[in-house]
């Protein structure tokens, strides 16, 4: 159902113009103007086109094909192009445009996050298990069967040759909703094909995958694959098509293994500097004890700079 539908038109010499065109879609406003020239074999035209507030919900109800396997919630997109030719699958591979695009309160309409965060993770610590035996029989949680949901998707895009490509495309989870991503993603406008690398970031700890612990030669690892204070994040694949994505994870146990590794090393490292600077602080003290009283008042000056006492 189409609402306030306004336009300003004119056409001269088989070349087209719209103005300014506008109507109410789906709960939200889309605006555009274009101009066409039907003289070519394949007619060409230019044109620019601005979403604000459209339910991509609603779309998907009316069978609106375009939307059916994306991004589910309320859209904003500004975009301006060319093309040639009216014939969809021509005009299709002849498109050439370029625009933002954000959409707020956003799912994914086939991609499942938490479950590939989980499957991605889950299969590293297999792997990292081998040198960390405590690992292997970790769970780690997929979000309970819950949809990730997202306060905002993001990015500028580019269409031409039939695929439309998001180099900074960027997925912002609710707080303790869902999982970020964001990486490089590309479509094929056609054959719906996807091709996407993207980071996986768990700023929530939805998997739960932060509070995986490990004892190290009597020495307690905290977040064993995390950096840091930070959440735990990784690379995974995402391809075949946006109707059935698939993921790849070959990188995800080299990529965590490495931050375990340092993890451990910084753990064992830091031990060894305590115990060290223990023996050191008792050796002083030793000596203090035996000493001259105007040596034991320099050597008690020299702990407290050293030791802080």
């Amino acid at each position: 159902k189409m609402t306030d539908l306004s336009a300003k038109m004119s056409f001269v010499e088989l070349a087209g113009t719209i103005d300014s065109f506008s109507m109410g879609l789906w709960n939200g406003v889309v605006k555009s103007n274009i101009g066409i020239d039907l003289k070519p074999a394949h007619p060409s035209y230019q044109f620019g086109a601005e979403v604000v507030g459209l339910d991509l919900k609603q779309a998907t109800t009316s069978q609106f094909p375009l939307f059916k396997n994306t991004i589910i919630g309320k859209a904003f997109y500004k975009m301006t192009g060319t093309g040639a030719s009216l014939n969809s699958d021509l005009a299709i591979s002849n498109l050439n445009a370029k625009g933002n695009m954000k959409v707020e309160k956003a799912t994914f309409a086939t991609i499942d996050v938490g479950k590939m965060a989980a499957e991605a993770v889950t299969k590293s610590i297999q792997k990292i298990g081998e040198k960390y035996p405590q690992l292997k029989d970790k769970k780690i949680n997929a979000g309970g069967g819950r949809e990730s949901r997202y306060d905002l998707v993001t990015s500028d895009f580019t269409i031409s040759g039939g695929k439309f490509s998001a180099p900074n495309f960027s997925a912002k989870a609710e707080p303790n909703q869902g999982i970020d991503v964001k990486g490089d993603t590309t479509v094929g406008m056609k054959d719906y094909s996807l091709k996407a690398l993207w980071e996986v970031i768990d700023t929530y700890n939805f998997t739960k995958s932060k509070d995986l612990t490990v004892d190290q030669a009597g020495i307690r690892v905290e977040h064993i694959l995390a950096e840091g204070d930070g959440p735990v994040r990784f690379p995974v694949h995402v391809n075949c098509t946006i109707k059935s994505p698939c993921y790849s994870y070959t990188e995800v146990p080299e990529f965590l293994a490495k931050i375990a590794l340092a993890n451990v090393s910084k753990a064992v490292e830091g031990k060894a500097k305590a115990e060290l600077k223990k023996k050191a602080e008792e050796k002083l003290q030793d000596l203090a004890k035996k000493a001259p009283p105007a040596t034991q008042e320099k050597l008690k000056s020299l702990s407290k700079k050293f030791f802080g006492h």
